[in-house]
Formats: structure tokens, sequence, C-alpha cells
């Protein structure tokens, strides 16, 4: 019998498939269910309504909450504005981003734009602290005024004098080093000597209200002197109808919300590991049938059939029996008397009787006693070649 073959998978080979998927799916729901909360998260010394460091607007957000102003998270790239008062704080200072406020300037019908000041760096230890702040260049925040006035400044000094408020806005704003703007494009709502802190920019059916120091509004600021009271007051004044809600452009700074798809969410870490393990083992599994596709292939028989097989098997035990000769004499005997009784020689006479009539009638047989398996052969097919040519057969 023809021996089984080997399969396409060894034992050890699937068990550290096994292995491999069992460590995936450990690794990708430790992932998935961590307590994250000591990491630092993006955006935790970023100016947005997520961070609650110094430089975050988290207090502005829920104190705007507090007083009952509808406020959301503006995360889609298709910032609904219409009907909403849009909060672009201290954007990016990025091309993509510079574009998307300008546009936003230019659409929306009520804005508080709120240039930057200062970056800062996350405590490793204490995420909602900052390590270390630092002012920022004054060309960043010209990049940003810009969008405003091309020709506005930027100054920075110690606050030295009073405010003037105008518009019932309290003028008892505390900030650190003030930061100014000089510009002719831009109403003063809250200014003092040295330029305007808060101002204001009105075009038919649009108001921009631009917020130089950012410090007024930013969680470490809020609650210093009037500065929350100025930061509802200017809300409140671009709330035109009272009804509008506050939106927090969050897509300045990087947050944009996708719609949610389970196809992409097949290909996002941690998820993609498990996708990677299945599309492994459905190979494997079209791998190992691939060979038993299509109709299946015949087996040859352990035992050929038929009566050639069973004539080789008897010459095959002749020889491995030494009795050769004797087979090819049987055949010689064989061959005469059946060419005898075909041709109606007179019965009952011996071998060497028919062989002598043979010869008789010049039909003589071949010469018998060859030596040797090539010799016996030989003698066979001398027979049977005899044969054929006596009896007149193709």
């Amino acid at each position: 019998m023809r021996p089984a073959s080997p399969p396409l998978f060894s034992i050890r080979l699937i068990a550290g498939w096994l292995a491999a998927a069992a460590l995936t799916t450990a690794v990708s729901f430790y992932l998935i269910t961590r307590d994250s909360s000591g990491e630092q998260r993006p955006g935790d010394a970023a100016p947005t309504i997520y961070s609650r460091s110094a430089l975050g607007y988290a207090a502005f957000y829920h104190t705007l909450q507090r007083v009952g102003i509808p406020v959301v998270e503006g995360t889609s790239p298709a910032l609904a504005a219409a009907d909403s008062v849009v909060v672009i704080a201290e954007p990016n200072r990025d091309e993509r981003t510079l574009a998307r406020v300008r546009a936003t300037l230019r659409t929306a019908p009520a804005i508080l734009l709120v240039l930057p000041k200062r970056e800062g760096r996350v405590d490793p230890v204490r995420p909602d602290w900052l390590a270390k702040t630092r002012l920022l260049p004054a060309d960043d925040v010209l990049r940003v005024l810009a969008l405003v006035d091309e020709g506005a400044t930027v100054e920075r000094f110690d606050l030295t004098g009073t405010l003037r408020a105008r518009n019932g806005l309290s003028d008892a704003a505390v900030v650190g080093i003030p930061q100014f703007v000089r510009s002719r494009m831009i109403e003063p709502v809250l200014d003092g000597a040295a330029g305007t802190l808060i101002g204001e920019v009105r075009t038919p059916g649009r108001r921009l209200v631009v917020v130089a120091d950012p410090e007024i509004l930013e969680n470490h600021g809020l609650t210093r002197g009037d500065n929350a009271l100025i930061a509802v007051a200017l809300i409140r004044s671009l709330r035109a109808k009272g009804s509008e809600r506050v939106v927090f452009d969050e897509v300045v700074h990087g947050y944009v919300a996708e719609p949610f798809g389970w196809l992409r969410l097949l290909f996002t870490f941690p998820f993609v590991l498990v996708t990677t393990q299945i599309a492994v083992a459905v190979a494997l599994v079209l791998w190992s049938g691939s060979g038993r596709f299509g109709s299946p292939k015949p087996r040859e028989p352990a035992l050929a059939l038929g009566k050639q097989s069973l004539i080789a098997a008897g010459a095959r035990l002749f020889e491995l029996a030494g009795d050769a000769h004797y087979l090819a004499d049987r055949y010689v005997d064989a061959v005469l008397r059946e060419t005898a009784r075909r041709l109606q020689v007179p019965r009952g006479l011996s071998r060497p009787e028919l062989i002598a009539w043979f010869a008789r009638t010049g039909r003589a047989a071949p010469a018998a006693g060859a030596a040797g398996p090539t010799g016996l052969i030989a003698e066979a097919k001398a027979m049977h070649e005899w044969r054929r040519e006596v009896l007149d057969e193709s």
C-alpha cells in the first residue's frame, strides 16, 4: 500500500498559531480596558475645552453651561455656523487651520476670536499641570491676527494706567503682561494706552469680537478680577437673539470627529490585530484546502488488475523461485500443442513427434534449449512469432 501523505500543517505549527491568536486577543483586551487616566492626553497643554491646565478653556466652557448658555463642542469639519456663536480660541498656526479660520470668519454670523499668547509643556507627574510655559513670538500671533487685519500689530507692555470699557463691559480685567493689538479695523471695546485688549469688527449681518490677551478666558485667569464677568458678557452680547448656541471650534486644535464605521474600526489599533489574525486564519484554511478543490484525484489501486498483472506476478514468482527454465519450457509446449490443434495435426503425438511433423511439412519450429534469462525470453518471442506465421495471424 502507498504510504499516507504527511499533514500540511504540523501539530506544533497549529499550536503556535493558536497561542499567537490567544496572546493577540489578550493584548487587545488589555489595551481596550486599561485605565489611561494617569497618562498624558493629547491636548492637556493645548487651549481646548478638554484641557484643565492653566492654558485650557475647560473652566470657561463649564461656566457658560452653569449660567444657562447652551454650549457644544465643534469637532465636525463642516461646522454648522448658522444660528450659532462660534468660539475660535487660539487656533493652530498651520496653513490648513488658518484657511479654515478664514472661511469661518467669512460665513459665521457671530464669532469670538481669541489670539494665541503662550504655549506650555505638560508636567509628566501631574498631567493637569504645566511644567513650563513660554511666550509665543509675535509673528505667531500676527499669523492669526492677519486674518482680521493684515496691517495690525501686537504690543506687550506692563499694564500702566486704567482700562477703558465700552458697551457696558467691566473694566476690571486682570492679566499678567497684557497683550494688546493696534488696528484701524478693530474697534476697541476694552482698551488702554498701549492698545486694544478686546475689540470688535462689525460688518452687515456679521459680528466679530477679537480678544487680544487670552488670559482673560483661560483657566488660570478666569477667576481673576472681573475676567469671568467679562467672558460671559462677551458671549451674551454676541447672542443677539438670546437663543443661539455657543460652538467651541475644536477642529482648529486637531480634534476631528469622523462618522462611526465598522469597517474603519476593524483597521484601527488595537482591533487591527484581531483583523490580522482572522485574515491569516482564513488564508491558512484556503491554503490547506486548495489541494482538495475540484474533482477528487483518482487513487491508484493497491494491486493492479487484469491478465497482464497476473502474468507479470507469475513471472516474478518463477524468477524468484529459480524456475524460469520450467516456465519457458511449458510455454514452448503450450504453443506447439495449440498450433497443432489449430492445424488439425493427428492427435496423440508427443512433443518430439510434433516437432518432427512440423519439420516434415516445411514449418519447422524454432530450436529450444536456450540458456540464461535473455535466451529464454528470446526463445519465447521466437515461438510466438513462429505461431503467428504458421497460423497466418496478423
